[in-house]
């Protein structure tokens, strides 16, 4: 699972307790460009599931996600808005079936929340479900 866009680490604290608790063998990676947030949530993650970052069950980076490898996720959520369409980088890095979960839309206006789904033979299927509102997606320059 890859958390794209984690902020303070909550939502993938959140998501490799509810995988945990059900006995999934599970690795959240939480990705957060702005190093100084991506600190903040490491402390975060630390605190509220003490040792899941050092049994590797949490793992996190901080960065340019750009550079995904290809087929490695099965699920991916993106946590800011993407505009005007969902990078081809992000659903190539979805294993066949995975599923993705992104607002789409541009910043400050109309954004839905968008649920990708890849197919068993890499067909795509898309379902845009609430509207939202995100920080808008920034890759590092």
């Amino acid at each position: 699972f890859l958390d794209i866009g984690s902020g303070t680490g909550y939502f993938a604290a959140c998501m490799a307790a509810v995988s945990h608790a059900a006995g999934a063998q599970v690795t959240v990676e939480a990705m957060e460009r702005v190093k100084e947030i991506h600190s903040a949530g490491d402390k975060a993650l630390n605190t509220l599931l003490p040792g899941m970052i050092d049994k590797g069950m949490i793992l996190t980076g901080c960065g340019d996600c750009s550079t995904l490898p290809k087929n490695q996720f099965d699920a991916i959520h993106v946590g800011c808005s993407v505009d005007p369409g969902i990078p081809d980088y992000m659903i190539q890095a979805l294993k066949s079936p995975g599923r993705l979960v992104v607002p789409v839309g541009p910043v400050w206006g109309k954004q839905r929340l968008v649920v990708l789904d890849k197919g068993e033979t890499g067909e795509i299927s898309y379902k845009k479900l609430i509207p939202v509102t995100y920080v808008p997606f920034q890759l590092d320059e």
